[in-house]
């Protein structure tokens, strides 16, 4: 038995190599990690059995995500792997185990911005490599042809991997090439017990591991009543804290200047926040009007009201060509249209999921300016002593993991009644990224109290 370890990962899992890259581990009893990428999923193979075999005979599971060009755009991937996966295993009546490992792509690799968003945001431990091989001379970086002796093997080294080293292969190169395969595996078994990555080997130059620290609770930020003029400089102020929210617009503010509503639009999108509606015109208007609104207005009107306020930024963002607004990713009743029920069903929220096919989000904790709804209740000013702040809360708390937090960005307009300031904003915004995990509100937390999902 070898004295040394080497570490085997597949990435580009799972795929119709595997049956074959399976079969030729087990006939030489190594061991492997396999990174998953739910898009390798096109083939007509029983994907779930695939996986659950990897598991069973001892192999390990990781994610594998291609290249990001935002960290936010990092986490959305790996969620969308996470559950894909998921719903794999659940149509089969089976619970997909997650992951632990991840394995990035490109000039993420090495990034520790993209690095430290993983570790600490999503408690995984990157995998990076020491050594590779393929069946192929078209990558350029592979420059040690007839590896040991083996044609069409090309490695990064003409020598063996070290003591420890993590060895790369891609499953995809495998599907025609059992053989060689086979033949690559014989000869690094000959010097080394050829393992997976779990239990992590410590102190590992190539592995940053997961941040053992306590994780923060993570918060979903979003904004109403937009755009609104104060909002060009919510959104610098976001942009400067590295925060990104998501934004419940009703297109009747600053419908009479179309460009500068675009431009505030179209800012919020480059800058990777979201774009969801809050109907038309925001009617109602004040809490006092809420109940008999909604009483006396029927779903076809509200329904038409957010099928409005589409159309209406559709146009705008058609009229400067732009493609970068593909549709409203949710939608947010006014007021308290998410709790009122008609003979025990709530006949406007169920419009928004069931007829406009969006899923309907409200919220758990709301932050406004001291002077701002002073009859609710519960409510506590100067919020964790920051001067001119108050929350829909009857202690200095913090929102919960998992709470969808609520400001409005004309809160924070010092001309306007509420008397909020920037200033005040940041200070709140810089706490709550002190204290918690800030994120959007998207890819959407499944399942979540405060959000129905549309009927899709």
């Amino acid at each position: 038995m070898p004295s040394s370890t080497i570490y085997l990962t597949f990435s580009d899992s799972p795929d119709t190599a595997c049956p074959g890259i399976l079969d030729a581990l087990k006939s030489l009893g190594a061991k492997a990690t396999f990174f998953l990428q739910s898009g390798r999923m096109k083939a007509d193979i029983d994907y779930h059995a695939l996986i659950k075999r990897m598991v069973k005979e001892g192999h390990t599971l990781g994610v594998s995500l291609s290249y990001a060009k935002t960290p936010l755009e990092l986490v959305q991937l790996y969620s969308s792997n996470l559950e894909a996966f998921k719903k794999l295993f659940q149509a089969q009546g089976d619970t997909f185990p997650g992951f632990k490992l991840a394995r990035m792509s490109g000039s993420n690799l090495t990034d520790n911005t993209y690095l430290t968003r993983l570790s600490s945001g999503e408690q995984l431990s990157h995998i990076r490599w020491n050594f590779e091989l393929a069946p192929t001379n078209k990558l350029a970086h592979l420059t040690a042809a007839r590896w040991q002796g083996l044609d069409g093997i090309y490695a990064s080294a003409q020598g063996l991997p070290a003591d420890k080293d993590i060895v790369l292969l891609h499953s995809p190169h495998w599907k025609d090439n059992a053989q060689k395969l086979t033949q690559v595996l014989a000869k690094l078994a000959g010097s080394f017990k050829l393992a997976p990555l779990e239990p992590l080997p410590l102190n590992h130059a190539k592995i940053t591991y997961a941040s053992t620290e306590k994780q923060k609770p993570r918060i979903y930020l979003t904004f109403d009543d937009g755009p609104k003029p104060i909002t060009d400089s919510v959104i610098d102020t976001l942009d400067e804290l590295g925060l990104n929210a998501t934004f419940f617009l009703n297109m009747l503010w600053m419908n009479g200047n179309r460009d500068e509503q675009y431009r505030i639009l179209s800012k919020m999108l480059k800058g990777g926040h979201f774009l969801a509606s809050h109907g038309y015109d925001h009617d109602p208007a004040e809490q006092a009007q809420y109940t008999k609104e909604y009483t006396a207005t029927g779903t076809a009107s509200v329904k038409k009201d957010f099928e409005e306020n589409s159309r209406l930024i559709q146009e705008l963002f058609s009229a400067h060509h732009d493609k970068s607004f593909t549709g409203f990713a949710a939608a947010r009743l006014p007021g308290n249209g998410s709790f009122f029920s008609h003979d025990g069903q709530k006949v406007f929220v169920n419009m928004i999921t069931q007829e406009l096919k969006l899923p309907h989000v409200g919220w758990n904790f709301e932050f406004f300016p001291n002077g701002t709804f002073v009859s609710r209740k519960p409510r506590i000013s100067d919020w964790m002593q920051i001067k001119g702040v108050a929350a829909e809360s009857s202690t200095h708390s913090l929102p919960q993991d998992g709470h969808i937090v609520l400001l409005h960005e004309h809160h924070w307009d010092a001309s306007s009644k509420s008397r909020g300031t920037l200033a005040q904003l940041k200070e709140l915004l810089k706490k709550l990224q002190q204290e918690t995990t800030v994120t959007p509100l998207f890819p959407l937390p499944k399942p979540h109290s405060k959000i129905q999902f549309s009927s899709t």
